[in-house]
């Protein structure tokens, strides 16, 4: 029988690999390009042309490199465990619809799983093909909360409860004139803020009126929007519970025996999933943004007959932790159905 317990954090001891049952790993996609939603229409950047060859929202050569980095550091860090010799049930591999987060998971992938000998199938080309599933957003429960109109409705009616948008009220006045767009509501700054630290990245000019709201105080209605999207309990069922719920139910069938021969569960998507994940959990600091190529391993251990997790986090920022919490936990889930 599994014990079961609520979560706790308490730094443990480092666990061997022979303990190690299975990996839960959820990481951010790489460097990308700003998408419109990120930018305002009198911007100079509001032209696709900026952004060739790789397009709005895309990834950056840079960003590809970064993700097949990750997988590679993936592969040492896990090559007690993971067999080198990829096969279709060693693991699962999903991606948010996002073309982005699908194209850093076959970067990642092929980090992972250089083909071996054996599966060489073009002399000199040190990849293989490698499948992965993804949902379209209007269906996907688990990565893509925020186009769920339950999901909206629900935020904005917290937002409302607590007054958020007076707490800025000076900053949208101020981007409402500067931008000659409207903002009237957090989620056009928070989508901001990511378009200026894109541009910026992109060694892109920003306009002089822009260093009086970037990065602060946008930096600071983003930290505040990723604390106010698990701001209630509904809120948290729908963004990050459901995630969890289905990492938990495959632990399970993992641990019954139904899914014996996996060993890595991989989920790419972008950084609210990690923040969400984190908070439902309780554990993601209220000053932290997830950077690209961050990710969050769940590591499924059997000590002593008793099965748990080890957590470590990489944010690509100055945070690690190392967590222990046994299987399961109590969470509630959203009945809704978002179609």
């Amino acid at each position: 029988m599994i014990p079961f317990i609520l979560l706790s954090l308490l730094y443990c001891v480092q666990a061997n690999d022979e303990s190690l049952v299975a990996v839960h790993l959820l990481f951010r996609h790489g460097n990308r390009c700003p998408e419109t939603s990120n930018l305002y229409k009198s911007s100079p950047y509001y032209n696709e042309s900026y952004f060739k060859p790789f397009g709005f929202g895309q990834l950056t050569n840079e960003g590809k490199l970064k993700v097949y980095n990750l997988g590679k550091e993936i592969r040492q860090r896990y090559s007690g465990f993971l067999d080198e010799e990829y096969s279709t049930d060693l693991i699962n591999a999903r991606s948010s619809a996002y073309r982005r987060s699908k194209e850093s998971l076959l970067a990642m992938l092929a980090g992972l799983f250089p083909p071996t000998k054996d599966l060489t199938w073009l002399p000199g080309f040190n990849w293989q093909p490698i499948a992965y599933e993804y949902i379209e957003k209007n269906s996907d429960e688990e990565m893509f909360c925020f186009g769920c109109q339950t999901w909206t409705a629900t935020f904005n009616e917290f937002i409302a409860s607590r007054d958020y948008n007076s707490k800025y009220d000076q900053l949208l006045s101020t981007l409402t004139e500067k931008t000659g767009e409207p903002y009237n509501n957090l989620a056009k700054p928070y989508f901001l803020y990511f378009g200026f630290r894109m541009l910026t990245e992109l060694n892109y000019a920003l306009p002089d009126w822009a260093h009086d709201v970037y990065p602060y105080p946008l930096k600071n209605l983003t930290l505040d929007h990723n604390v106010m999207v698990t701001g209630s309990r509904k809120l948290r069922q729908m963004c990050g519970g459901y995630l969890l719920k289905r990492i938990l139910d495959d632990t399970r069938s993992k641990i019954d025996g139904k899914l014996s021969a996996k060993k890595m569960f991989i989920w790419s998507g972008n950084e609210n999933n990690l923040v969400c994940l984190l908070r439902v959990m309780n554990l993601l600091k209220d000053d932290t943004i997830p950077n690209y190529g961050s990710f969050i391993a769940l590591e499924l251990h059997n000590i002593n007959s008793t099965y748990g997790f080890k957590h470590p986090v990489l944010l690509r920022c100055p945070i690690r932790l190392i967590i222990w919490f046994y299987y399961c936990l109590f969470i509630f889930y959203c009945k809704h159905t978002c179609i």
